[in-house]
């Protein structure tokens, strides 16, 4: 069992369930305000929010994305979601809340866990700040595509 495993069965109500549960394939619901926070973001807009994520050298940590739910979840540092709420495009679970996932490196359920390689341990969370400005700027970006004239086309003479 990886220290990811391990961390994130520390989230479960039952954390040696949870990891029988991966053992056998199946997901298992980790509970949110025991570990971390949660937000759950809309796919295009957290796509947007990763890559300004980068592009700003900003530490990155684990996520589960469902590409068939069309969500990004980001487990975020205990007591700190609050500053997203009210965010177009986001929810942030209440503590209790329960989001059924997949064990680190199995794609389940149309969800797989993201452990990007950085120089922090692989259970070092996003910061809410960060992703905070990360979906400011990503927001604005996306709306100026959106409000774009179409390009002109070229007619043939």
């Amino acid at each position: 069992m990886t220290d990811m495993t391990q961390w994130l069965a520390q989230a479960a109500t039952d954390p040696r369930a949870a990891t029988a549960h991966w053992k056998a394939a199946r997901p298992t619901p980790l509970t949110v305000g025991t570990r971390w926070d949660l937000a759950q973001i809309s796919f295009g807009l957290a796509c947007a929010a990763l890559t300004q994520l980068r592009a700003d050298g900003h530490h990155i940590g684990p996520y589960l994305m469902s590409g068939a739910e069309r969500t990004v979840w980001f487990p975020l540092p205990l007591g700190t979601s609050y500053r997203l709420a009210g965010t177009r495009g986001v929810t942030v679970q209440p503590p209790g809340w329960e989001l059924l996932a997949p064990s680190p490196g199995r794609y389940l359920g149309n969800r797989l866990w993201i452990i990007p390689h950085t120089v922090h341990a692989p259970t070092t969370l996003t910061t809410t700040d960060d992703l905070c400005d990360a979906l400011d700027t990503a927001r604005r970006r996306l709306a100026g595509k959106a409000t774009r004239p179409p390009a002109a086309r070229l007619s043939a003479p």
